[in-house]
């Protein structure tokens, strides 16, 4: 039932499935913004035409047999507690015999010609060369968007004569998951903070900014959905207890 279809609730839970399909061969996708009311046509729709809920067997077999096999994956970015108004989707596909028409006309794009991003423009996939057994895999992990990446340089460029703005700098960038190019990013922003931080500070002072040395790697997380059905539920809830 379209009612019971997971929604990934924890965007960065949903940006490691994303990465592990791509390394699989999920290289085609498409996207979009539903409203909470259109989904289940939605999903219907996507299960009909791609069945997209196939069992991992049945799409190792049809990917053997030169099929096209398809996933789907929804994310409401309110999070378990707040009320959700839209749903966002991402439907990938692997390489192969297209289905029918409809798959055809879709306008796929690729993961390595346009990157997949998640919010707005705020992380994007990237390919990475992974040494393994002398030699070098490809796989994919996400860093955040450049031209974002530049504003957080020059946010703390700017904010060189405020220690509480930096500090501030500080915990925002300890929030970032730990994908190995925002470790990377990460630790660039960190060397940022602690010149600016040289600058402000007067030498008599005993103060001293904690910028972190060692940058974690981001774990494997379990994944975190609810069904479409409660969303529902708290929706319709929210919208009881308005006044009138």
């Amino acid at each position: 039932m379209q009612t019971e279809i997971p929604i990934y609730v924890s965007k960065t839970v949903l940006m490691q499935r994303l990465s592990d399909h791509a390394r699989r061969g999920y290289l085609y996708y498409t996207f979009g913004v539903i409203s909470a009311d259109k989904f289940p046509k939605v999903a219907c729709k996507f299960q009909k035409l791609y069945s997209v809920d196939q069992s991992p067997a049945m799409q190792s077999k049809r990917r053997k047999q030169g099929k096209a096999v398809f996933r789907v994956f929804y994310y409401t970015p309110s999070g378990p507690d707040a009320v959700p108004e839209m749903i966002h989707f991402w439907l990938l596909r692997t390489d192969g015999e297209l289905p029918n028409e409809n798959a055809k006309r879709e306008k796929w794009k690729h993961v390595l010609h346009d990157r997949i991003t998640i919010g707005f423009s705020e992380y994007e996939l990237e390919m990475v060369r992974m040494a393994r057994k002398e030699r070098a895999e490809p796989s994919f992990t996400w860093r955040v968007c450049l031209p974002l990446f530049r504003e957080k340089k020059r946010r703390i460029a700017l904010k060189t004569r405020r220690k509480d703005d930096l500090r501030r700098e500080l915990f925002l960038l300890e929030k970032l998951p730990g994908f190995s190019e925002v470790r990377k990013q990460k630790k660039e922003l960190y060397q940022a903070i602690e010149e600016a931080w040289k600058r402000v500070r007067r030498k008599k002072e005993e103060d001293e900014l904690e910028v972190p040395t060692v940058i974690p790697w981001l774990r494997r997380l379990p994944d975190l959905t609810v069904p479409f059905s409660q969303l529902g539920k708290r929706k319709r809830a929210s919208r009881r207890k308005k006044p009138a």
